[in-house]
C-alpha cells in the first residue's frame, strides 16, 4: 500500500558501503506517491538494467559539475559518496527479487535487508513502476500470455535477462483464450487447428493433446518463465 511518507533517504551508518540509504529521498523515482516523471522507455531501461544485476544511484548523491559540457547532457559522474537508491532497493526485495550485485553485497556483510524501510511509499514490483510510466492507452482485459509454449511467445510473463527470470516489464497484450485449458495466449503460442476440435483454435499445448485430454498440459505459473 502507499502512502504519504515525506521521509528523506539518510545514511544509517558512514563508510565505502554503497548501501547506506534506506528510505527514498523525497523526489525518487519509484515513489508511489509522486507522480511519475521518466518516460516508458528509459523506465523500462532503469528496470531491466536492475535485473540484470546493475546498481541505480541516487540522484542525490551523483556529481553533476560535469554533466553539461562538451557534447550535451550527460547522467553525471558516480563517486566516493554515492549511494544505491534507496527506493530501487525496497522494490526489488518488496518482490523478493534482489539482484546479484544485492546478494554479493549481502554475503559480504556490506548490505543489509533488514536496515530498508520496508513501509516507504515504493512501488511493489518493477512491473507496475514500469506500468506507472505508460503515456498510452493499455487494454485494461488484456493479460500476459498464460502458457508461453515456446521462445516465441510474444507476450510471456516474464523474460530471461543475463541467465535469470525477470518479470516482463511490457504491456500485457494477450486478448484470446485458449478454448482448452482457458488461458490467455498469444498468436505464436496459438495451433492453426487442433486434433478433433475443427474450426477451434487451441493453443500449442492442447493441440497436442486428445479432446480428453486437452487441457492437462503444463502452463506458465504468472510471473514464471522457463
Amino acid at each position: 500500500m502507499c502512502t504519504s511518507d515525506e521521509q528523506q533517504g539518510k545514511p544509517r551508518s558512514q563508510g565505502k558501503t554503497i548501501y547506506t540509504l534506506t528510505d527514498p529521498c523525497g523526489h525518487c523515482p519509484f515513489r508511489c506517491d509522486k507522480p511519475p516523471f521518466l518516460d516508458e522507455d528509459r523506465a523500462k531501461e532503469i528496470a531491466e538494467s536492475l535485473e540484470g544485476g546493475a546498481t541505480f544511484y541516487c540522484h542525490q548523491t551523483i556529481d553533476y559539475d560535469r554533466a553539461f559540457e562538451e557534447d550535451g547532457p550527460a547522467s553525471g559522474d558516480i563517486t566516493g559518496r554515492s549511494r544505491a537508491c534507496a527506493g530501487s532497493l525496497i522494490t526489488l526485495e518488496k518482490e523478493d527479487r534482489p539482484n546479484q550485485i544485492m546478494r554479493i553485497g549481502e554475503r559480504l556483510g556490506l548490505y543489509e535487508r533488514d536496515r530498508l524501510n520496508m513501509d516507504a511509499p515504493v512501488f511493489g514490483s518493477m512491473q507496475e513502476w514500469v506500468a506507472a510510466h505508460r503515456r498510452g492507452e493499455v487494454n485494461p482485459d488484456a493479460q500476459y500470455c498464460g502458457v508461453a509454449f515456446d521462445r516465441d511467445c510474444e507476450n510471456p510473463p516474464a523474460r530471461r535477462i543475463d541467465y535469470r527470470t525477470v518479470p516482463n516489464t511490457d504491456a500485457p497484450a494477450c486478448t484470446a483464450e485458449c478454448p482448452g485449458c482457458g488461458e490467455p495466449v498469444c498468436g505464436n503460442c496459438l495451433a492453426e487447428q487442433a486434433p478433433d476440435h475443427a474450426g477451434d483454435q487451441y493453443c500449442k499445448g492442447c493441440a497436442q493433446e486428445t479432446a480428453t485430454e486437452a487441457g492437462d498440459h503444463w502452463t506458465a505459473p504468472r510471473g514464471e518463465y522457463a
